[in-house]
Order: C-alpha cells, then sequence, then structure tokens
C-alpha cells in the first residue's frame, strides 16, 4: 500500500506543510478558544508548535529584542529560562508567593526597566507547573 501511494502521491505529501501548523487544527483551536474562552480569533492568527520551547522561543523573538528583559516566575520552569536566553532575552527571576507572582519584587529587581515580557505559568499540579504552590490571587490581578 505504502509503495502504491508513494508511486502517485497526493499533491503536498512531499512537501512541507504549512510553517503555522496544520490547518484543520488550526481551526480547532480558534473555534475552542472562541466557544470556551471567548477569544475572537481566526485560524490565520493561531500557529501550532512542536512544543513550549519552541513557542517560547518564537513568542521572545518576535515580541523582544536582544538584551530586552523578561520577567520569569522564580521559583518556575526552568525551561522558560532557558528559552528565552537562547533568543538573547535578559530573564529577571521574580518571586512567587501567596499571591502569586510579587510584581513590586520585580519592580525591585528591575529599577527603572519595565519588562517587555512577564511569564507567569497558570497553575496546573498534574503539569508540574504548580512549583510554588500559589496563584495570582484577585487583589494581585486588580480585580474585585
Amino acid at each position: 500500500m505504502a509503495a502504491r501511494i508513494h508511486r502517485h502521491p497526493p499533491a503536498g505529501t512531499m512537501s512541507y506543510g504549512d510553517p503555522a501548523g496544520y490547518r484543520p487544527l488550526r481551526t480547532a483551536i480558534a473555534e475552542y478558544l472562541r466557544a470556551a474562552r471567548g477569544v475572537r480569533c481566526a485560524a490565520e492568527q493561531v500557529i501550532v508548535t512542536a512544543g513550549s520551547q519552541q513557542a517560547l522561543d518564537l513568542s521572545a523573538r518576535l515580541l523582544l529584542d536582544p538584551g530586552e528583559s523578561a520577567w520569569v516566575e522564580d521559583p518556575g520552569y526552568m525551561g522558560a529560562r532557558g528559552g528565552l536566553q537562547a533568543a538573547g532575552v535578559s530573564t529577571v527571576p521574580v518571586p512567587v508567593d501567596a499571591e502569586g507572582l510579587n510584581v513590586a519584587a520585580g519592580e525591585a529587581r528591575s529599577p527603572g526597566c519595565a519588562p517587555g515580557l512577564c511569564l507567569a505559568l497558570p497553575p496546573i499540579p498534574a503539569r508540574g507547573h504548580d512549583v510554588a504552590g500559589a496563584a495570582n490571587g484577585a487583589a494581585r490581578l486588580g480585580t474585585p
């Protein structure tokens, strides 16, 4: 069967796919975001990556210039630091307390320099992202 398919392959079979990812998957993600999260986006605005490291690297290279700073949770996902640093971004470890990312401490660690990016992961204990056991509280987020 494989030999038959390779003798007359469908168009695009032996070439690279869409660099933004498989179109039906991007469409499904956009539809999910619309229905479950209220995010208005189209498949053209969704990029599928091979994993978190590729997503961090791509985001850092698109959003920041080399030498700019990014706040990262401390303790936090060490892979995020490596991904950002590989893109030439200076990481500023910001402590996490009972209310989540301590913004005042971040400001103290980078006086007069607003971060170009702040990476704070949602607490997902089953995935190991809940390193400090804290989530950003309503007071810290500025919500009632």
